[in-house]
């Protein structure tokens, strides 16, 4: 399985991101974290801000393994 390289990004910076941001939801494009939010609706509305209609992912910060793909065709 090929995984989306900002995952993969995302699976690389969970321990340090843990440390400090547990709960929150981060917003990462092009292998950047471009915040952290404490509600997935206020990332989704700054990712939209943001980028636009194009991909991007917000993930919530947890030790629990979990994906939240929203793909921009769907809204």
């Amino acid at each position: 399985m090929n995984k989306n390289p900002d995952y993969v990004f995302f699976e690389s910076k969970l321990p340090e991101l843990l440390k400090d941001h547990i709960g929150q939801f981060v917003l990462i494009k092009d292998q950047t974290i471009h915040g952290f939010y404490s509600t997935i609706e206020e990332a989704l509305k700054q990712g939209y801000e943001k980028f636009g209609n194009v991909d991007f992912l917000i993930q919530e910060i947890t030790d629990e393994k979990r994906v939240n793909y929203i793909n921009s065709a769907f809204l």
